[in-house]
């Protein structure tokens, strides 16, 4: 609310002081006394407007005009220091065409608060348009269209991304269902890996086992081979303890050998069930990893190992 008005060398006025109050108010007076001087001051005040310095006292140098709204000071300065703004004790310094923001935002008031004395009545030489824009600087419905515009553009904005969110769902789902057999596979795996490893220790006993035959079997043809059968004798002799070793060795060879004939049995088993599973990857997942979403090589599926 504007509580007090004081003029300082503004036109006509040397120094004029108004306490103003509540109500609606309303300066009456004879003509060419400054009435509209008080509007043009407020005008000055409020909108930077007029210009230059034809509004100081005639023979004077500076002027002023200072108010108070809502129990805050403002004041406007023209001097040898220049144009500047005091608010309760602080400057704002080149001012320019506009009036500071700080200024504006107390003073709230625009070229729509104005009507001088040789205007048009007014608002009523305005278009329907023009009035209700006027309105609207009034009551700040401009500020809530702005808002409302505002929001009603974040609301698109947040419905394409909730669009976006729900398609990408969608297609998780769709996704997720296709995938159903990728746990069972996963299991079918481990024992196709875990039965790889027994295949593979089982093969090497064998081949172990294979050498050690081959090893024996070098010996017994070169005691059967040699024409010196004293020769032979005393060599028999000689590793007479190695021979009995070897037998002994030979006889647990043999059922070494039964047994890796049997695992030869499993790992052959154990082969068949696993390229099973490859076959089955190699149909269920279309060519590519479950796991990583890599190519895999169908090549490499249906190889048998």
């Amino acid at each position: 609310m504007l509580e007090r008005i004081r003029l300082t060398n503004f036109q006509c006025h040397v120094k004029l002081k108004i306490a103003l109050g509540k109500s609606i108010l309303a300066i009456i007076g004879d003509s060419d006394v400054g009435k509209s001087s008080i509007c043009r001051a407020l005008r000055w005040l409020a909108l930077n407007k007029p210009r230059g310095s034809g509004f100081i006292r005639w023979g004077e140098k500076d002027c002023s005009v200072k108010v108070r709204i809502d129990g805050v000071d403002i004041e406007r300065v023209k001097d040898s220091n220049g144009n500047r703004y005091i608010v309760n004790g602080k400057e704002y310094k080149a001012i320019g065409y506009d009036v500071p923001p700080d200024v504006a935002s107390l003073l709230a008031l625009g070229p729509e608060n104005f009507q001088q004395q040789h205007d048009s009545p007014f608002w009523f030489n305005l278009t329907p348009g023009e009035l209700g824009k006027e309105l609207n600087k009034i009551v700040d419905m401009e500020i809530i269209d702005k808002a409302l515009a505002e929001v009603a553009s974040r609301l698109r904005k947040e419905k394409s991304v909730g669009d976006v969110c729900e398609q990408r769902l969608a297609q998780a789902k769709d996704r997720t269902k296709e995938l159903e057999w990728v746990p069972g596979f996963v299991e079918e795996l481990d024992v196709v890996v875990g039965l790889e490893k027994v295949a593979t220790t089982a093969t090497d006993n064998l081949l172990n086992l294979r050498a050690d035959l081959l090893e024996i079997e070098e010996f017994r043809e070169s005691v059967e081979s040699s024409q010196d059968y004293v020769e032979a004798g005393q060599a028999v002799l000689k590793k007479g303890k190695v021979f009995e070793s070897s037998k002994r060795r030979w006889s647990k060879l043999r059922k070494l050998v039964e047994s890796a004939l049997n695992q030869q049995k499993f790992v052959e088993d154990a082969r068949d069930s696993r390229n099973k599973c490859k076959r089955l990857l190699a149909k269920e997942s279309a060519g590519r990893c479950p796991i990583c979403g890599g190519t895999i090589s169908s090549k490499n599926l249906t190889k048998e190992s």
